[in-house]
């Protein structure tokens, strides 16, 4: 299923949720509105096609966490969504300049032509940037692989009980370490 994770704030300095959605982010904002007294702002957008990121975003920033998926709206964190695909802007009117499908389809389009398993990509990369762990340490903790890293960017495509253990090993280094900057490098 396609999906983004999406961060949304209420009011200016009011806490974020880290949510997951497969409709329009703005939907989700606008229907998170009606029970919200306070005006909510949509902050950025993440591809996320089976909530593994999403689950990484909340692993790494527990230490935030306010209720559920709701989040103290440390600097630390408000950097690292500074730093993720930045909501579109709206217009005058309800609808945004560029609608988050033609954002998402762009995206996955042009992905596709560089990458053929660029979810796996990202989730890595997103992996080792809150790590600070390198391609070779990471491709040798997943698989017992130095190259793997190196390999998928340039086109390896992973069968599904391969696939499967590399994302086992990035969930259970979320879930053993909680911060993941605890992981070894």
């Amino acid at each position: 299923m396609t999906g983004v994770v999406y961060f949304i704030q209420e009011g200016e300095a009011g806490p974020i949720k880290i949510g997951w959605t497969s409709k329009c982010p703005y939907q989700r904002r606008d229907a998170l509105q009606t029970g919200n007294s306070e005006e909510l702002h949509l902050k950025g957008i993440l591809p996320d096609d089976d909530k593994s990121i999403e689950s990484l975003w909340h692993a790494f920033y527990s230490k935030y966490r306010k209720r559920s998926e709701w989040f103290w709206p440390a600097q630390e964190l408000l950097d690292a969504i500074k730093h993720q695909f930045p909501a579109p802007e709206r217009g005058g009117s309800r609808r945004p300049v560029r609608s988050y499908k033609s954002i998402a389809k762009s995206e996955l389009v042009s992905a596709r032509v560089v990458n053929t398993d660029r979810g796996l990509n990202e989730k890595i990369d997103f992996f080792m940037e809150l790590t600070g762990m390198t391609p070779t340490r990471f491709g040798e903790c997943a698989l017992g692989d130095p190259n793997l890293v190196f390999q998928i960017r340039e086109g390896r495509w992973l069968r599904g009980p391969t696939r499967k253990r590399v994302l086992d090993f990035i969930e259970t280094a979320a879930v053993d370490h909680g911060p993941l900057q605890s992981v070894g490098t």
